[in-house]
């Protein structure tokens, strides 16, 4: 199968979050079970002349074990499994625009 260099996608299940990361010839896992994130932020990354939206999921070491950006394969689900999983993290119509906006300045909101 063909794919992007650095393609990256997470999946959602009951137990926690994987993301896989292809590094050109092979891929990389990483995952986080709900039990462990501690923390839930999203920020906005200045890409010259676009932003790009990310959420970082941070265990008990305050390490970001998964950072996914919205060009990320199951960004959408991950947003909103987020709040169904994590008691009291904010959906997504509770912080998108305080990320979104102004442009270009990074925004750092803590989600959970």
């Amino acid at each position: 199968m063909q794919r992007d260099n650095n393609a990256r996608t997470v999946i959602c299940d009951k137990d926690g979050v994987s993301q896989f990361d292809w590094l050109g010839d092979r891929e990389v896992e990483e995952r986080i079970l709900w039990a462990e994130i501690t923390a839930v932020v999203a920020y906005k990354r200045d890409c010259i002349t676009v932003d790009q939206i990310r959420i970082a999921l941070i265990d008990k070491d305050d390490n970001i074990r998964i950072d996914v950006s919205e060009e990320s394969g199951g960004y959408r689900v991950l947003i909103l499994e987020l709040p169904r999983h994590l008691s009291g993290c904010l959906a997504p119509d509770d912080w998108f625009e305080l990320v979104a906006y102004p442009a270009f300045q990074t925004r750092l909101t803590e989600l959970y």
